[in-house]
């Protein structure tokens, strides 16, 4: 039977996800296509690179890590351009026009305060990045035989992140230089965390758009698709997208809210009970499929 597994977005909660595939694994469920947004995609390279044991210890040696910190060039800039606003209009009202006009001229040109935080972001994802390089085998996943889909926001290149538009790029035609910015770029909520760049092209948080990246196995012939949620609410049901049935599972219980799910580091007692709930949830709705 051919299967895919969609993996959703939602920050620093994504052991749950491990432990679902762990119970997904432990029936002998393996997929065809991988889809995955934000920690979604970050889950399903790990395992695609080492395997499920190995992302589970991933995670448990990133237990009260510091996953994010403030990004002190953007912070640098923000408090100039504030300064800068804050600073008396000159009297002559032709040269406040002027002044005006170069502040308008600045933003169009991406130099403003908004393009400054959509670009770099409040926070750094330095030890994120070097998580990655410690945990993912880019080549590997590259190469990996199971289809893997990355699904990130790509923003328009004058207006940043309004009117842009959902892209999901197949990791085995990519470089794994590329598939290391967009692994990063799908989590780049933005304001927060710096921006990705593929080309011309500016690319974020993938949850922007869709959270749940079921579109992205709209073209392969699967019998079902494993959908994993990181919220509570949803729950196995009998859907098809095309010819291939839904199932869905969602946690039993809350996981916690932004910010705090998101951002905030999980201690080594939340992360084994994320693991746990993943795998007695996963092994729930498998017994009533």
């Amino acid at each position: 039977m051919a299967d895919g597994f969609v993996l959703s977005g939602g920050g620093t909660r994504g052991a749950y996800e491990i432990g679902v595939l762990k119970a997904l694994e432990a029936s002998g469920i393996r997929p065809r296509a991988i889809a995955g947004t934000s920690v979604g995609a970050l889950n399903a390279a790990l395992v695609l690179s080492q395997s499920i044991d190995g992302a589970e210890a991933c995670w448990r040696r990133i237990a009260d890590e510091r996953l994010v910190k403030v990004n002190p060039r953007t912070l640098i800039r923000v408090i100039t351009w504030l300064a800068l606003a804050a600073m008396p209009i000159p009297g002559s009202r032709a040269r406040a026009a002027v002044l005006v006009v170069q502040i308008l001229k600045s933003i169009l040109a991406g130099h403003g305060l908004l393009a400054t935080l959509v670009r770099g972001g409040l926070l750094s994802t330095d030890f994120l990045g070097s998580l990655l390089d410690r945990y993912v085998d880019y080549e590997a996943v590259c190469r990996s035989n199971i289809e893997f889909y990355i699904c990130v926001y790509q923003g328009n290149p004058l207006f940043t992140f309004v009117n842009g538009r959902t892209r999901y790029y197949r990791a085995q035609s990519l470089d794994p230089a590329t598939l290391r910015s967009l692994l990063l770029a799908s989590s780049a909520i933005p304001l927060l965390f710096p921006a990705g760049r593929i080309g011309d092209r500016l690319v974020y948080d993938g949850g922007l758009a869709d959270n749940t990246p079921i579109a992205a196995m709209r073209n392969h012939d699967l019998d079902r698709i494993f959908v994993v949620y990181l919220r509570c609410g949803a729950a196995a049901v009998k859907k098809r997208q095309g010819e291939a049935r839904l199932i869905e599972i969602a946690p039993s219980h809350d996981l916690g809210r932004f910010p705090r799910s998101t951002l905030m580091a999980a201690g080594e007692g939340e992360i084994q009970a994320l693991l746990d709930l993943g795998y007695c949830d996963g092994s729930r709705v498998l017994s009533q499929v």
